[in-house]
């Protein structure tokens, strides 16, 4: 008997931080395609009493929904909007089953994989180009671990860690990415409620080269946001990211990123040298610095900080400790 495609994947990722937060509304118009909602977010912020000693608050900073392929094909058919509502207390249907949290959180960010976004566009919505590509179709209908880990290593892992073919033949191009990008931002304004549920716009960036995990989680402070986010399929260098954030600066974004499972680099994402082989200088450092002022330390998947082998002496170094170091 196959092994139920539950054990594969999660249908609703939330890996909750503890973060205290000082929320400032941008006031400039988005130079892209995407609608801004400032004004109504700054009247809104306006009655909010400022609280100088600054309040721990709890949300989340790394949520997967079905607009992720991996997370597709492992069994998530929560839409952005669902997650949303489940994070502000809401209930909602997973896997059969009405799922409430018992506190509601205070902010939430959506990461969903920007190398994968046209994909799932496809992949959710009938009747556009491709819904029936027969690849497709064993996305949406995979029900067992054996295929699901299938279909992940070919159109997920591998492309991620080798760069080549990045995108199966059902995608549709970059307009079918902007059109779920726009769906996430749209439903992230829809949901943004400052001073009770704060939503941020948000992606994760992807590579994974020489198999080493360099993921990032980018975000936005406001609604200055791209038409379409920067991938590990258009630079899988962490550099060309920095540009590219860069670029987005000088366009009026307030934008940063946090990597996540450094654990799981391979040594790639603290190197002494980069992945052209040039020794990492100052420039390198304060670049970094810059756009990278946070690390994620905790996930689901387990603890990125230390790891037991490295410090024998220290009795909580195997506490929920993703083992994917091993492989170093």
């Amino acid at each position: 008997m196959k092994k139920s495609l539950k054990s594969f994947g999660l249908i609703l990722w939330m890996y909750p931080v503890l973060l205290v937060m000082a929320c400032k509304i941008g006031d400039k118009e988005p130079e892209e395609a995407i609608p801004d909602a400032a004004a109504a977010v700054e009247e809104a912020v306006s009655d909010i009493p400022v609280n100088p000693l600054k309040d721990a608050y709890f949300g989340e900073t790394h949520l997967h929904t079905s607009a992720s392929m991996d997370a597709f094909i492992g069994g998530n058919r929560i839409s952005t909007e669902d997650a949303y509502r489940f994070a502000r207390g809401e209930e909602v249907i997973i896997n059969g089953s009405p799922m409430k949290l018992k506190v509601p959180l205070d902010f939430c960010a959506i990461t969903d994989h920007a190398e994968y976004l046209g994909e799932t566009f496809t992949l959710t919505n009938p009747g556009t180009p491709g819904y029936d590509d027969p690849i497709a179709t064993q996305m949406r209908e995979v029900d067992n671990l054996e295929d699901g880990l299938a279909l992940f290593v070919k159109y997920v892992v591998t492309p991620n860690r080798t760069g080549e073919k990045p995108h199966p033949d059902f995608w549709q191009g970059f307009e079918s990415v902007k059109s779920q990008w726009r769906k996430n931002f749209e439903a992230t304004e829809k949901f943004n409620n400052p001073g009770a549920f704060t939503t941020i716009h948000a992606y994760e960036w992807s590579s994974a080269p020489k198999a080493g995990n360099l993921h990032r989680n980018v975000f936005f402070r406001d609604t200055v946001v791209p038409d379409i986010p920067f991938s590990a399929v258009e630079g899988r260098d962490p550099q060309q990211l920095w540009e590219w954030m860069k670029e987005q600066k000088s366009k009026g974004s307030k934008v940063f990123a946090i990597p996540h499972n450094s654990n799981g680099s391979k040594g790639l994402m603290f190197p002494e040298e980069d992945l052209s082989g040039n020794p990492v200088d100052a420039d390198y450092i304060r670049t970094r610095s810059e756009m990278e002022p946070l690390i994620e330390m905790m996930q689901i998947k387990g603890n990125s900080e230390v790891y037991p082998k490295f410090w024998p002496n220290d009795e909580f170094a195997s506490f929920e400790t993703a083992e994917s170091i091993q492989n170093y």
